[in-house]
């Protein structure tokens, strides 16, 4: 009990905070918790959804419902009548405040908890609280599970699937410590949803089954966050050019840092398209042997109001639990352009860019952030600003030194085993990209095989027009931003 003392949310009810909110989708755990600490604090707990109605108790066995309490605004009014000191928790309330009366119901229950120093707590699947409540809520987001917590949950649906039968346990004390390991960044139930489907696979729990959940693990955080874990093959050995930069993240491994120097908050990587950035995000987590994540902001937004949010919110929680992490997030602009201007979503898009920002800045675990953007007209402005990352790198074209380091690197990747001149290759390639000379050698061992000759790439290079050429204004206009706004890569 003294671990649910030091709860946010324990402190919270304690200090008779008005109104708290949590926006969560492990609704169970939330009540759960509230409950705790309405028993730890000896005070009144009631509840209230749609279906149930009112009910009062903290024990099943005791609860009692009133009756036609359903509706919320009869159920608002009803509920002004409990007892000083009280703890009222209202789910999914937020869909219903649409309704004037509602709305007014539980501003006058907020003001008479203030009064009697009793507490409403929503939990809600969505976020969107209203701003007329906003200025008296609390809010309190639930951490996700530490290493003895996870211990815990393991621990005990072993022991209900070994007494009921279903499953044996036959696993090391560092075999079951990897498997604790792999389960950072889930919450307690999707770890206990993993470590059942684990054991009941073949009716036993062992070594085999660390390999599963972390596939398992990958594809949930990817299911319900947009958080995918990425398997980087590469390191920066095998990034041609990019050599300041390089140098830049050598000083920077968080692993390798001395404890009183903080660690390094990320870089954005601004630059033409096909030049290298994602391949160089990719790389980093490798090098410095840390998970890569990648976010898929744009997926990220939901149809269902408030949904995005809390994903949002659910993602940057993940990666910070599995930390020391590299957090990617590829094309930045095309996620957050439209928080740079009014935009008919009705501010999400502004609030989460906001939410993101303030993370950004204020996160005190190891997640390295890698932002890579082609277009910088599309980012808001406060991106940029000091603070949110430790560098801003520019991403030109490659020199002809770099250019003939990727035709190298690729010549080994594909197994090109021809005498070709990779020195006139580069020359000839003067505005080509990395991803277009990479094209160039896939497109000429696929037609040529072993028959490729330097000439054949040349002839490639000459029937498709480099992309610095098409988009020959754009490009140029990034370059003249740039120039005295950013540190070159090289």
């Amino acid at each position: 009990m003294a671990e649910l003392t030091k709860h946010p949310l324990f402190q919270a009810i304690k200090c008779r905070h008005p109104l708290i909110y949590i926006s969560t989708g492990e609704e169970e755990e939330a009540a759960g918790l509230v409950v705790s600490a309405g028993i730890k604090l000896n005070r009144d707990v009631k509840s209230w959804s749609v279906m149930t109605g009112i009910v009062a108790g903290v024990f099943s066995e005791e609860h009692n419902h009133q009756l036609e309490s359903n509706k919320p605004e009869i159920a608002l009014h009803q509920l002004r009548d409990a007892p000083a000191e009280s703890i009222i928790i209202l789910y999914d309330i937020i869909d219903h405040l649409e309704s004037p009366v509602t709305m007014r119901g539980l501003r006058e229950l907020i003001f008479n908890c203030r009064r009697f120093r009793s507490t409403v707590i929503l939990i809600d699947h969505r976020s969107d609280i209203p701003e007329s409540i906003s200025r008296d809520a609390m809010r309190v987001d639930l951490p996700l599970p530490d290493a003895k917590e996870l211990h815990e949950v393991v621990h005990e649906t072993l022991r209900q699937l070994h007494e009921s039968k279903e499953s044996r346990v036959n696993i090391s004390k560092a075999d079951y410590q990897l498997v604790i390991n792999n389960l950072r960044g889930l919450n307690k139930r999707q770890s206990r949803q993993l470590i059942t489907a684990a054991a009941l696979q073949d009716d036993c729990f062992n070594k085999e089954d660390i390999e599963f959940i972390l596939k398992a693990k990958h594809k949930l955080l990817h299911k319900e966050t947009n958080l995918e874990v990425l398997q980087a093959s590469s390191n920066l050995e095998d990034v041609a050019g990019f050599t300041r930069l390089k140098q830049w993240l050598a000083k920077r491994n968080p692993q390798q840092l001395a404890k009183d120097v903080p660690a390094p908050r990320g870089m954005l990587l601004l630059g033409v398209p096909g030049a290298g950035k994602s391949h160089c995000a990719r790389a980093i987590a490798n090098s410095w042997s840390v998970p890569l994540l990648r976010l898929d902001a744009g997926s990220l937004y939901n149809s269902y109001v408030g949904e995005s949010e809390r994903r949002l919110r659910e993602a940057l929680a993940q990666a910070e639990a599995m930390s020391p992490a590299v957090l990617w997030i590829d094309e930045i602009e095309k996620a957050f352009a439209s928080a740079a201007s009014t935009s008919s979503d009705g501010g999400l898009s502004r609030r989460m860019f906001g939410y993101l920002l303030t993370w950004m800045q204020e996160h005190p675990t190891p997640v390295f952030v890698v932002a890579t953007a082609n277009d910088i007209k599309a980012l808001p402005p406060e991106l940029m600003r000091k603070g949110r990352f430790d560098q801003i790198f520019f991403v030109d074209l490659p020199n002809k030194q770099t250019r003939e380091e990727i035709i190298t690197i690729h010549m080994k990747r594909l197994g090109i085993n021809n005498d070709l001149d990779s020195s006139a290759i580069a020359n000839h390639a003067e505005r080509y990209t990395g991803a277009e000379l990479e094209h160039a050698l896939i497109s000429g061992k696929t037609e040529y095989a072993d028959a490729l000759k330097t000439e054949h790439i040349i002839r490639i290079l000459d029937e498709s027009p480099a992309l610095a050429n098409t988009m020959a204004d754009q490009i140029n206009a990034l370059r003249a931003w740039a120039q005295n706004r950013c540190m070159s890569v090289d």
